[in-house]
């Protein structure tokens, strides 16, 4: 990809304007089942990507030509693009253009540019810093008015803009200071007067400490977007998806292969009427860097033939992969777990490397996965509310490499840090917590009880519900990393269990409120 983001992020904010996430009432991965993708004929040897919907069955896309990329036009005919023509070239001749969006009328686009700047009377690359601009179309498709946005910034990136069916909402990528990640999405809305809100943030719902980028809304919103940073990813980057109301933004759920492969694969967007697409992918077997794929939906109406009549139900199906590739695992052992560590059933994938559980609402469950010669995975998932619910959820199993019952080394407690008032496990703070995995991982008999404490500040039942949270990290890192969670107690005290005089009413030092802000583990042997 040609984009390069160079700025190191601040730390993370610790207060931040939250989106309030809400569940899906349409599983956005039911309709990811089965697809049938093409490479188009308009792909040339060097960068073809970043596919929009035109009017009159068209797309406009960007290709490389003479070192720059540039904006072309091409139809849509049985599936595939072939001719194409210029769209627009750069007003200069070394900038880019890439990654359009149109309002609905196609009246006005907003479109990916490379800033410049000038210096000793030479006009000069600005740290290849890109920027979202604005243009008004003309009948003929010329292009006038072209005004940059007002939340650009010569220091960061700001591109890779789509808008909603409404046009009042404008999704982009940044990388500006502040984030969560490297390159995180952001929203601004479209005023009436033709002004902008200021840009916010989507949240830690959707942003990863990776990169995020080339989201797209499709017109019935669901936001398509692609990430390297969720460990779902088969590898590079991966394109997930979230739905989105007035409500905020759903957990995203990552779309199946054959869309998704151990490559980039990004730019994805669909006609959500006639279930076609594209997308952009940078996998072996194209003609250039990056090329462009067309695909069509094919429905698999076999998730609709089992009714759940009675109660609220939800199911979870997905299938077993070697992890980092498309490589599915037949008699892999599929356990589900419930919240108290409770096997409550099994099944074993057949040649599809398939499973599927029936879930109660509003349950917490782990899923595990296992086989010989493979390290354990497990995933949590949360049910919700919604009857007949159905959530997709694979696993990957890696292959157990060298000896695997070395002698336990003297390792018996250990520490685990988390940031003030936070419940994220930052991988700075894991070292001694990964040397206790690789000693379960290679010994069956070892188990590890955790505890978590706080502090007395803050109220007594914030202080419990984040020990608690706490725990739910160290339970899934541990699990993802092949442990079963069946060897995992963990124990939240919240701020009952102090070991110095620091309680409510007393003042204190930060070194002596330190002291009983605390999570610990031991191993023990069964």
């Amino acid at each position: 990809m040609t984009t390069n983001h160079k700025m190191k992020m601040k730390k993370m904010k610790k207060l931040f304007l939250l989106l309030i996430m809400f569940t899906i009432d349409i599983n956005a991965q039911e309709m990811f089942k089965d697809f049938k993708i093409k490479s188009i004929s308009a792909n040339n040897k060097h960068e073809n990507f970043g596919a929009s919907f035109y009017k009159n069955n068209s797309i406009v896309f960007s290709s490389a030509s003479g070192g720059n990329l540039h904006l072309y036009e091409g139809k849509i005919i049985d599936g595939d693009v072939d001719k194409h023509q210029i769209f627009l070239k750069g007003s200069k001749n070394n900038t880019h253009e890439s990654n359009v969006a149109f309002t609905s009328n196609f009246k006005t686009v907003y479109f990916t540019r490379s800033l410049y700047g000038k210096e000793k009377n030479e006009e000069t690359l600005i740290k290849k810093t890109i920027a979202i601009f604005r243009a008004t179309v003309n009948n003929n498709g010329t292009w006038k008015n072209i005004m940059p946005m007002p939340f650009n910034n010569k220091n960061y990136d700001v591109g890779h803009p789509t808008l909603n069916i409404e046009n009042t909402k404008l999704y982009f990528s940044s990388n500006k200071p502040g984030g969560f990640g490297k390159t995180d999405i952001y929203v601004v809305n479209i005023l009436p007067n033709g002004k902008y809100s200021e840009p916010q943030n989507l949240g830690p719902s959707i942003n990863t400490t990776g990169n995020e980028l080339h989201p797209f809304i499709s017109g019935d919103n669901f936001l398509y977007f692609s990430s390297n940073g969720y460990q779902e990813g088969l590898g590079g980057l991966d394109i997930f998806v979230s739905q989105v109301n007035d409500k905020g933004v759903s957990q995203p759920e990552h779309v199946n292969s054959p869309i998704n492969t151990r490559w980039d694969d990004f730019s994805f967007i669909i006609d959500y009427t006639k279930r076609i697409g594209f997308f952009s992918s940078n996998r072996p077997g194209g003609l250039g860097l990056d090329d462009i794929y067309y695909f069509k939906e094919i429905i698999n109406e076999e998730f609709v033939k089992k009714k759940i009549e009675r109660g609220c139900n939800e199911t979870v199906n997905g299938y077993v992969f070697i992890n980092g590739t498309q490589k599915k695992i037949v008699n892999a052992l599929v356990n589900l777990v419930n919240s108290s560590g409770e096997k409550i059933n099994n099944f074993t994938t057949g040649n599809d490397a398939k499973f599927r559980f029936d879930l109660k609402c509003n349950e917490k469950y782990y899923v595990e996965a296992a086989k010989e010669g493979y390290k354990t995975y497990t995933k949590s998932i949360k049910t919700t509310s919604i009857d007949k619910k159905s959530n997709n959820l694979n696993l990957f199993l890696e292959k157990i490499k060298g000896p695997t019952t070395p002698k336990v080394r003297k390792l018996k407690y250990g520490e685990i840090g988390f940031n003030f008032n936070e419940a994220r496990l930052l991988k700075r703070h894991t070292y001694q917590l990964d040397k206790a995995i690789i000693l379960m991982l290679a010994n069956p008999k070892l188990h590890i009880e955790i505890e978590s404490h706080t502090d007395s500040r803050g109220e007594d039942e914030f202080n419990m519900n984040l020990t608690r949270e706490r725990i739910d990290a160290l339970i899934e890192y541990i699990g993802f990393k092949g442990v079963s969670i069946r060897k995992i107690k963990g124990i939240a005290y919240g701020e009952t269990k102090p070991i110095n005089n620091c309680v409510n009413g007393i003042e204190c030092t930060e070194e002596e409120f330190l002291i009983n802000r605390r999570t610990t583990f031991k191993l023990i042997k069964k």
